[in-house]
Formats: C-alpha cells, sequence, structure tokens
C-alpha cells in the first residue's frame, strides 16, 4: 500500500488521483490511499470509479473519527486537547 498525505485548501483533482494510480502501478503495489485535509472533486471521484484504480480516498473528517477513536490510555497515542 501507498499512502500519500495531502494539506490542500482546493479539492484534490483528477491529476493528483491519476499520479497515485501511476505510482501504485508502477512500485506493484496493491492499492493507494490518498489521505488529504479536503474532499475529492467530482472528476477525481470519476476517474478511479471508471479506470477502477485501487485508489481510495479519506478525508479530513475520517482522519479526525480515526484519531479520536485511537484517543484512549490503550493506544499509546496522546493528542493535545
Amino acid at each position: 500500500m501507498i499512502v500519500q498525505c495531502k494539506r490542500e485548501r482546493l479539492k484534490i483533482s483528477k491529476v493528483v488521483v491519476k499520479a497515485l494510480a501511476a505510482d501504485v502501478a508502477w512500485e506493484h503495489a496493491r492499492t493507494g490511499m490518498l489521505v488529504a485535509t479536503v474532499d475529492w472533486s467530482p472528476g477525481a471521484r470519476e476517474v478511479v470509479r471508471t479506470r477502477s484504480y485501487p485508489v481510495q480516498e479519506v478525508n479530513g473528517e475520517a482522519v479526525r473519527s480515526w484519531l479520536k477513536a485511537m484517543q484512549s490510555s490503550d493506544t499509546g497515542l496522546w493528542l493535545p486537547q
């Protein structure tokens, strides 16, 4: 799995998604995950769907959800309040 993290102000474009899909293919990875602070553009989602790219979208809301789930005394993860 290749994970790419982006801190952007604008939605993730299809060019970014296509580049990650190319990296996944080049590195013979099974899948790619694009973690971003923003959502994907409709064009980015469409290109993944129509070309069956093995790329997953993870937006800021999902990241916050992950962090909240991991914020317990068992995980060893410390987050400032």
